[in-house]
């Protein structure tokens, strides 16, 4: 399923949620909406971005899989880090029992969660960071493309 049809199912599935539960809890679907706002903001960010992916001495030490895995891994955090602050207010008005079916739904998304670090857990992890901390948002194919990925 893709990314954006995930999404508008979500929307529909909180607000039905949200008008059930609007006596209990009237600002779920407030916090719904903040989240779908920055996620789209972030998502425009992204996609418009004509930031260079910065490289450091050690990013360039790596073998192109490694270098790939790194790059892949800062987009997905530096989304995570974008809707960071509205992903966990959303979080916390979804993990009562009741919605725990839409709690399970939004753990499968890249703004939801910090990205897995399976790929990247054998590099430094602190050079991992630093190089994270120097990137803005950036637009992964013009990244992938710089780096001759492309």
């Amino acid at each position: 399923m893709n990314q954006r049809f995930k999404v508008s199912a979500l929307v529909v599935s909180l607000a039905v949620l949200a008008g059930c539960a609007a006596k209990q809890e009237p600002d779920r679907l407030s916090y719904l909406i903040q989240w779908d706002k920055k996620w789209q903001e972030c998502s425009e960010i992204t996609k418009t971005s004509t930031a260079q992916f910065p490289t450091t001495p050690w990013f360039d030490s790596l073998s192109e899989e490694d270098k790939k895995h790194v790059l892949i891994y800062t987009y997905n955090l530096k989304e995570y880090e974008c809707a960071e602050n509205e992903s966990q207010a959303l979080k916390e008005v979804l993990s009562g029992e009741d919605i725990k079916s839409i709690d399970s739904l939004l753990k499968g998304f890249v703004y939801f969660e910090k990205p897995d670090s399976e790929d990247v857990k054998h590099l430094d992890q602190d050079k991992i960071d630093e190089l994270a901390e120097k990137a803005p948002m950036f637009n992964l194919q013009n990244a992938a493309r710089q780096l001759g990925f492309i």
